[in-house]
């Protein structure tokens, strides 16, 4: 006998009375799946505000939550959804004019075919083995089924069918006729919000009763009781056969977080059974009002509510709460709030103590304004956790060799895959036209776009290699052949991340990898794009089942409740007896419901009167006892976990649609910007020009309450836990001014849009088919379509799958009402906006005229300071936000450091890179310039020198060193010889402006949490790196073009006057003085060493020094890139090595790159430092024989200096033509003896010397 675990659901019903009907505006939509079908090929769902459907009529609508558990997939996969009940016992219970319980009871099939289509039923789509089964089957409600094919012939391409399923009968007929082969998930046809709102789900998880027969004044009780018709689907099968694979009972539940009550084992349970109820529901059907205490009512009486646009969610919380704290009397620091907000919410509230705290926050959140898309991969040989003495470790030359190989191979499978999905989405396109150009009402002749399906067929052509099929069959076979060359996950293991690494290391052991080391993989820089607009709504109240981390109480059969006590009196069913109406034909039925029904009626309060006329208890002691539901009154049973107050008239926000009209702003018109980048980002000019037609953009997305469950929780236990009195207040500031009611959405699809793309549910290719190369292949599987078939070279790897996802935003009556965009940037303001909930039932926020709670012309919405509005463009309109420039595909700002040899080698593609062009350091104590070559050796010094014709810049070169001249010093490093070339022909103005830049940049630079300071060369100056780098903007795949008609026959003709993307000149910000992990002093484009752009402003340079920016200015100083750059610019720039190198752009985030380790701990702790000395007054004497043969012949005596890890020496030089550009260097050498304690100036003769102390050090000791 089948043993249940009895689970508890919310049952929602509204009650809808004339006077509702008449108050009331109602959205009723559905997916109209019949639209797919090859007559009509049109999109199943109607835009935001269309299509609209009235309502079945004036009763009550039944709409019961499933658990979360089967509304969610399982972890890895977002299509594998458990089985849900398909049979629903649904129980309605009234008074009559004698007081008496009158019953009806249906039974809801929900996977039943419904001919008649009547109000409990809904659209669905069922497959060829669904069909099958049912034509075999002996039910004639399914044997006899008309399913509608959505194509004429054999339906092979879809294998598919449409029809409307969901049937209810009454019980007293009823019985189990096909239970075997259910197939209905949470998930409906294409619809992830299925089981959320009754316009897609009516007669499957809700149900209208139209209240025929009852009186038009009485109450209601509800009950509704689900189970698996087929025992073996249910969510408790334990084992390989069950959906969540756990052994025992006990371990399902826990795997679907659901606990038995008082810690109770399943024991041998083997099925589930579904329970909610409704208690005591006021009817009145011809009132003159609505059912009293409705929560939409009361949120449209109180106007209490508010609306916050923003780049991302949890800033537009921040602004919204930080505008009305800013409202309230006695609140004084809104500034200090929103800061407070903001950096709690990125987890970055210890970081607003440091001194450049607010900038860390900020670009932390400027980063979130962007969506992450992956950006391929490089690799790396490592030591092993099991090498640790590898420690500084170099790879093998043999190991270097494949693993350049492998990088680049990588790089052009990274490469091959962007443009393999741009190629599939313009075969998906194509496809999809040519299909469109069939349907049945379409005329060539007479019908826009006037294209017949014959000129589109060419282009579908496997044979024609220009074909857009034959183009993306070729890329296939670049990708397919590429694969073998990388690392793949191993084959028969499960686990992909197992499968991955096993993959890994199999690759390696192929190429004979070192003993000791492993190969790691590192994700390359991500690709970028933009959110959509952001908005969070206040005042709203929030699905109380929203919160997902609490544990669902469960109860076995032996825990319903069977009694209850009032003045120690116990009642039950016995006791009761007829009172209860009897559940007829309860034969069909699985056991135990009885025992539910009988929980139904002890728990209803409406029974109340008749219980106490029965024991003679008060009616008013009966009626509260049953109504407080106190846990003391019930000592048989635990109560369900469900709401067991009285019926209510709800109101649970589900979906906003919006409607905005924008007004686009092209980045430039002709010749002229309409945007300026004022260092951190885009700002709209006063008198844009060539402003497009102002059109709109509407849509709709399933609500969240994400930011109230996640962000008030965090916050209150964050201040209870640190005693944070700030945060303690806030929390209670935000309580008592919206009482946590915040809901959250993104304004889906508006980018999408704007590039003119339209992600609704469309026609996917599904089974059809053709031949290439004596293959037969589906179109599907070549456009990337998930699929598990290996046809070599035509498979999509798993991971790009599933990419194409979208369609051409296009009209089948003209021009798409989207004009396209490769750059968004303008001005937005709201229309419409509006919420409804699972009923459909409407709260109008903002509406056209004065429908609304508000009208769209004074609309007070409240606009992130990233979106403000310095120049309005729409005349009468209160509140309008703008958007600055941002490109609508996936983008990055490579920004790679090069090989100072070679700038076409750059780290992590080509072996044996080092981006250290030099090293330069500041001699506070001669104000003079040290160089140093990549490896730390010295290259001589820049400095003033005087001499008859006033002061000149002077290179010198190291002592003891092979450098002649600079051209030597050039030879080693280009870059470093150029710098200092350039410099020393420059005025000494500008050698002290440069100097006196670098201190003043570097006063803002403070990375100490990775410096040592055991470096010698930090008792003069910080070593500042010359570094290599490269920068390119670069698009994800092919730049985006519009697809609307007449393509692919021609391309759609560009606005002559608003220039391409490639055409676009992006301005680039480096250096950051705000933040203290910036190093960035300045930098040389292009090798042009005649111009040193520098972070801070400069003193007087005679044009040597240009200031970066200045931020917040029109037309400043930054590196200018275009996505057309063929080839990368190259900067020198000079930066302290311990600090990050920081790129502004406005259209990315901030991107940064650090010098890793290798190239500068070792460098730096090895730099030929000396110190310029002198004039001393000396001796020259023999070298001390004692510790062996001396380095130099001769001494010097010198007071004793400390010498540890290393050796001092004397230097002096000879000079000829000293201050002319063919002045040429002697050095003589010199050991230190120390000075004698008595003046002794007979022995050696003393001498005056003016030369340099130098330090070797010895790297062993170090």
């Amino acid at each position: 006998m089948d043993s249940p675990v009895i689970v508890p659901m919310e049952l929602d019903v509204l009650l809808a009375n004339t006077a509702l009907m008449d108050r009331d505006q109602f959205r009723l939509w559905y997916y109209s799946y019949a639209s797919m079908r090859n007559k009509t090929w049109s999109d199943p769902e109607p835009p935001a505000f269309t299509d609209g459907h009235a309502m079945p009529g004036r009763g009550a609508y039944l709409h019961w939550t499933l658990p979360r558990s089967l509304r969610v997939g399982k972890a890895d996969s977002t299509s594998d959804f458990p089985l849900i009940p398909n049979r629903w016992l649904i129980v309605r219970i009234y008074r009559d004019a004698g007081g008496q319980n009158v019953q009806q009871t249906w039974m809801l099939e929900a996977d039943c075919p419904n001919p008649d289509n009547d109000p409990n039923s809904c659209y669905f789509i069922v497959n060829d083995t669904v069909k099958n089964n049912w034509a075999g089957s002996g039910d004639t409600n399914r044997s006899g089924a008309f399913l509608i094919p959505f194509d004429q012939g054999d339906n092979s391409d879809t294998q598919s069918y449409y029809l409307s399923i969901g049937r209810a009968f009454d019980l007293s007929g009823w019985k189990e006729a096909y239970p075997e082969n259910m197939f209905i998930t949470a998930l409906g046809p294409g619809n992830a919000e299925f089981c959320g709102y009754i316009g897609f789900n009516l007669g499957v998880l809700s149900f209208y009763d139209s209240l025929a027969g009852v009186p038009d004044t009485t109450s209601l009780s509800y009950m509704v009781t689900g189970w698996y018709a087929d025992p073996g689907s249910d969510i408790l099968v334990t084992g390989n056969t069950g959906f969540t694979g756990a052994a025992t009972a006990d371990a399902v539940l826990t795997a679907l977080n659901w606990q038995l009550a008082q810690g109770q084992s399943a024991g041998d349970s083997n099925i589930t059974l579904y329970s909610g109820m409704s208690f005591n529901l006021p009817w009145n059907a011809t009132a003159e009002q609505p059912p009293a205490n409705d929560e939409l009512q009361k949120l449209r009486d109180s106007r209490h509510m508010s609306v916050c646009v923003a780049n991302t969610g949890l800033e537009a919380f921040s602004t919204l709460v930080a505008t009305q704290l800013e409202n309230m009397q006695g609140y004084t620091d809104p500034g200090k709030t929103l800061e407070l907000l903001r950096a709690f919410q990125f987890d970055l509230l210890p970081e607003l103590n440091n001194v450049n705290g607010t900038q860390l926050v900020n670009e932390r959140i400027q980063q979130a304004w962007f969506n992450a898309h992956f950006g391929g991969n490089r690799w790396k040989i490592v030591p092993s956790t099991e090498n640790q003495q590898a420690a500084g470790y170099q790879i093998s030359a043999g190991d270097a060799a494949w693993l350049q190989q492998l990088n680049q191979d990588q790089q052009a499978l990274d490469e091959a895959l962007t443009q393999l999905l741009s190629l599939q989405w313009d075969l998906n396109a194509v496809w999809w036209k040519y299909h469109s150009l069939q349907r049945t009402l379409y005329n060539a002749d007479q019908n826009w776009p006037k294209i017949s399906a014959d000129q589109l067929k060419p282009y579908l052509d496997p044979d024609d290699p220009k074909s857009t099929m034959g183009q993306v069959l070729a890329q296939l076979k670049v990708v397919n052949d590429l694969l073998p060359k990388v690392p793949q996950p191993q084959k028969g293991v499960a686990n992909q991340q197992d499968a991955l690494q096993q993959g890994i290391a199999t690759f390696a052991q192929s190429k004979q990898i070192s003993a000791g080391y492993v190969l790691k993989a590192v994700a390359q820089p991500r690709y970028w794009l933009p959110n959509n607009p952001n908005i969070i709504v206040s005042g709203v109240s929030l699905d109380p089942l929203g919160d997902p981390g609490t544990a669902l109480q469960v109860r076995l059969p032996s825990q319903l409740i069977q009694s209850f006590t009032i003045d120690n009196q116990q009642i039950s069913a016995s006791t009761l007896g007829n009172i209860i109406p009897s559940l007829t034909s309860a034969q069909p039925l699985p056991a135990n419901v009885q025992d539910i029904y009988t929980e139904f009626f002890l728990l209803d309060p409406a029974n109340a009167a008749q219980i106490a006329q029965k024991t003679g208890l008060s009616p008013d002691d009966v009626y509260n006892a049953m109504n407080a539901h106190e846990t003391t009154c019930y000592t048989t049973g635990v109560l369900p976990a469900f709401d067991l107050s009285e019926w209510q008239q709800q109101w649970s926000p589900l979906f906003m649609e919006w409607q905005m009209t924008h007004t686009p702003v092209p980045f430039a018109w002709q010749n002229t910007p309409n945007w300026t980048f004022d260092g951190t980002d885009y700002k709209m000019t006063a008198s844009p020009q060539g402003q497009g037609t102002p059109y709109i953009i509407s849509g709709r997305a399933a609500l969240s309450t994400h930011t109230q469950m996640t962000f008030g929780a965090r916050l209150k236990a964050f201040a209870r836990q640190y005693n944070d009195g700030d945060l303690n207040d806030l929390w209670k500031e935000i309580n008592d001014t919206d009482q946590w009611r915040f809901l959250s959405q993104e304004l889906a699809d508006t980018n999408d849009y704007l590039a003119q793309r339209d992600k609704r549910l469309y026609r996917k290719p599904g089974h059809a088919a053709f031949t290439y190369q004596n293959q037969q292949l589906t179109y599907s599987k070549i456009m990337g379509y998930p699929d598990d078939t290996n046809i070599y070279p035509f498979d999509t790897p798993s991971f790009a799958q599933g990419l194409v996802n979208t369609l051409p935003a296009v009209n089948k009556d003209g021009p798409s009402e989207f004009p396209f965009h490769q750059v968004r940037g303008g001005e937005f303001y709201f229309t419409q906006l509006v919420i409804y909930d699972k009923f459909g039932r409407i709260l109008e926020l903002v509406q056209p005229a004065d429908g609304g709670v508000f009208d769209a012309d004074s609309f007070p919405l409240m606009v992130d300071t990233a979106f403000a509005v310095e120049y309005k463009l729409s005349a009468g309109i209160n509140a309008p936000f703008q958007v600055p420039p941002r490109v609508l595909q996936p983008s990055r700002l490579n920004m790679l450091l090069a090989d100072y040899r070679d700038k076409s080698n750059v780290l992590g593609i080509t072996s044996d890179v080092n981006p250290i062009c030099g090293w330069v350091v500041v001699n506070h104590v001669d104000k003079s310039l040290l160089l140093f070559f990549p490896d730390g050796s010295n290259a001589g010094e820049i400095l003033l020198l005087a001499d008859t014709n006033g002061m000149h810049i002077q290179w010198t070169p190291p002592p003891n060193n092979n450098l002649v001249s600079l051209k030597d010093v050039g030879t080693r490093s280009k870059q470093l010889g150029a710098f200092a070339t350039a410099l020393i022909a420059k005025t000494p103005t500008a050698f002290d402006a440069f100097l006196k830049a670098i201190d003043s940049t570097l006063w803002t630079v403070d990375p100490l949490g990775k410096r040592t300071d055991q470096d010698l060369s930090l008792f003069i100056g910080r070593p500042l790196a010359l570094v290599a780098l490269t920068l390119q903007l670069k698009l994800n795949g092919q730049v985006l073009k519009s697809e609307d008609w007449p393509f692919p026959l021609q391309d759609v003709p560009p606005d002559p006057h608003v220039p391409s993307l490639g055409a676009c000149v992006f301005d680039v910000r480096f250096g950051d003085q705000a933040s203290r992990e910036d190093g960035v002093i300045g930098y040389f484009e292009a090798e042009n060493y005649d111009l040193f752009n520098c972070v801070v402003t400069p003193d007087s340079s005679d044009n040597y020094l240009q200031q970066i920016g200045p931020l917040d200015s029109d037309n400043g100083n930054y590196v200018q890139l275009s996505f057309d750059d063929a080839d990368p610019v190259y900067l020198t720039v000079l930066a302290d090595p311990r600090a990050s190198i920081h790129a502004f752009t406005g259209i990315l985030p901030v991107k940064e790159v650090k010098l890793p380790e290798e190239f500068v701990e070792k460098p730096l702790s090895s730099l030929d430092i000396t110190f310029r000395a002198g004039p001393v007054l000396s001796a020259i004497q023999p070298s001390d024989q004692m510790a062996g043969q001396p380095l130099h012949a001769d001494a010097l005596t010198y007071l004793p200096v400390s010498a540890k890890f290393g050796v001092w020496s004397w230097w002096q030089s000879t000079v000829a033509d000293p201050g002319t550009s063919s002045a040429s260097f002697s050095w003589q050498g010199y050991t230190l003896t120390k000075a004698t304690t008595t003046a002794d100036f007979n022995k050696y003769t003393s001498s005056l010397h003016d030369g340099y102390l130098q330090f070797i050090t010895d790297q062993d000791s170090k």
